[in-house]
Formats: C-alpha cells, sequence, structure tokens
C-alpha cells in the first residue's frame, strides 16, 4: 500500500487561504461560510493525502496537479 502524502502549505498559499477565508468573513458578516469553506478545503486535502492521483495533471510542470474545491484551485506535487 502506498505511503500517505504530506501536505506542506507554501508560505504565500497559506497568506492567500487566510485572505479568501477573511474576505468571505467581511462580504458575509459572518464566520459560518468561511468555516464551511475551510472545512471542504480540509477534507479535499485529506482525499488527496491518500489519492493524489485524482487531480487534473497541469502542463505546469510533469508532477504538478490541479483540484477545484469549490471556485478556488489547489496546485500540489
Amino acid at each position: 500500500m502506498a505511503q500517505q502524502k504530506k501536505v506542506v502549505w507554501s508560505e504565500r498559499a497559506q497568506k492567500e487561504k487566510l485572505k479568501i477565508l477573511d474576505f468571505w468573513i467581511q462580504q458575509n458578516k459572518s464566520t459560518s461560510y468561511s468555516e464551511k469553506l475551510n472545512s471542504v478545503i480540509e477534507e479535499t486535502l485529506e482525499l488527496l493525502k491518500n489519492h493524489p492521483e485524482i487531480g487534473r495533471k497541469t502542463d505546469i510542470g510533469e508532477d504538478i496537479r490541479m483540484k477545484f474545491i469549490g471556485d478556488y484551485e489547489v496546485f500540489y506535487n
């Protein structure tokens, strides 16, 4: 059985995620949507850790894949 992958966020990705979540908090005057979105992100990352091949191959690089999470794209290798 293949070993589970590890998720390592780049500094830029961490900042972008926080900006997105903060945007929705400000937009909705509530944390509910941001909390749900963050949960979906975390669930999707768990899925990718166990099944990294489910993401779409990209032309960015041979090992770079992409997965949509709602309206957002996550790039990984």
